[in-house]
């Protein structure tokens, strides 16, 4: 249907009956289904459907209800972008942010019951989108209202979607170091220590080494990673094939060590010049055979590859640790 007194009939029951058992938590439901369309998303914020369902969540109502009234929010936010001003200005994502922590406290305390399970995906879903979005005024609200320390708990509890979030804060230069003293490096660490045939497959797989990664930018967080057995870690990772997709940025991780001798003594006993050998001979293979001028195949030396870059990591271990690193590459002098 297009009947634009859908939206405003629905919003008239949040305001003004009681929510009864289901009624409130039915109408949010059908509101975030039609918010998956762009037409009605809008038409929910034209209509002042943020401010009502501000009042629905801030509300002392039932778990579903509030499951439903954060999904209503997260799919207007999802499908019409000049949402984010109002959802903002109401602060939603505070809110929001401020639920998943209480949620998740009441979850730990009695995990039988599920329905605080349900609302607390919900409100990870929800913080997802927010986090993912780029905007200033997004990121400081959630700097002021997001709980790391909640959010690496759930990661040790093997919250997929709680990975998820972890990574995108990683992204952000400023999360990085805060997250580093809530004892996420650590964490990352024995997710891949404790390996097992099925972990290649978990969907998390992705996030986590893309997090331990991130997280090798910054000094202070590279001391925490080598203190805790992590660049024996990233070597493990490096060398086996399944994780080739990762191999850039488990390298890239790996070169911010350079200016540390101590990590590259741990990185040279732990065999990172076979390993690299091995990757770039199998490049090479990949390439096929090169012609020298008078059409003799040139074959390719792997112990030469070897020696040569054996030479190359002793000589720079050699080199001035403080003149060769800085404190993240996301700040430059």
């Amino acid at each position: 249907t297009n009947d634009p007194k859908l939206i405003k009939n629905t919003l008239w029951i949040l305001q003004n009956l009681p929510p009864g058992p289901t009624l409130h938590c039915r109408a949010c439901r059908l509101l975030g289904n039609l918010c998956l369309s762009e037409h009605y998303a809008q038409l929910v914020c034209v209509q002042g459907g943020i401010p009502v369902l501000s009042t629905v969540v801030k509300s002392e109502t039932s778990t579903q209800t509030l499951s439903t009234a954060i999904r209503t929010i997260k799919n207007i936010w999802v499908s019409y972008r000049p949402s984010h001003v109002r959802i903002l200005d109401v602060k939603l994502v505070r809110d929001i942010s401020h639920m998943l922590a209480n949620t998740s406290d009441k979850y730990f305390a009695d995990q039988t019951q599920t329905k605080y399970k349900y609302l607390l995906e919900t409100c990870m879903k929800a913080v997802k989108v927010f986090v993912e979005d780029g905007e200033f005024k997004t990121r400081s609200q959630l700097a002021l209202s997001l709980s790391r320390p909640k959010i690496v708990h759930l990661c040790e509890n093997k919250f997929s979607l709680a990975f998820t979030i972890l990574t995108s804060l990683a992204k952000l230069p400023e999360n990085r170091p805060e997250l580093g003293t809530c004892n996420a490096i650590k964490m990352l660490i024995n997710c891949c220590k404790s390996t097992t045939p099925e972990f290649s497959l978990n969907p998390i797989k992705d996030d986590i080494i893309t997090a331990l990664c991130l997280f090798a930018r910054e000094a202070v967080n590279r001391a925490k990673i080598r203190d805790d057995g992590g660049i024996q870690v990233l070597l493990k990772l490096l060398s086996n094939d399944i994780n080739e997709a990762h191999h850039n940025e488990l390298l890239l991780s790996l070169t911010q060590f350079r200016g540390d001798d101590v990590s590259l003594k741990i990185m040279l006993d732990n065999g990172i010049v076979t390993i690299l050998a091995n990757i770039m001979g199998k490049m090479l293979d990949r390439a096929g055979p090169s012609w020298g001028e008078e059409g003799l195949v040139i074959k390719t030396d792997r112990e030469l590859i070897l020696s040569r870059l054996r030479s190359v990591i002793t000589e720079d271990s050699k080199m001035s640790g403080v003149a060769r690193s800085r404190f993240s590459l996301d700040y430059i002098p």
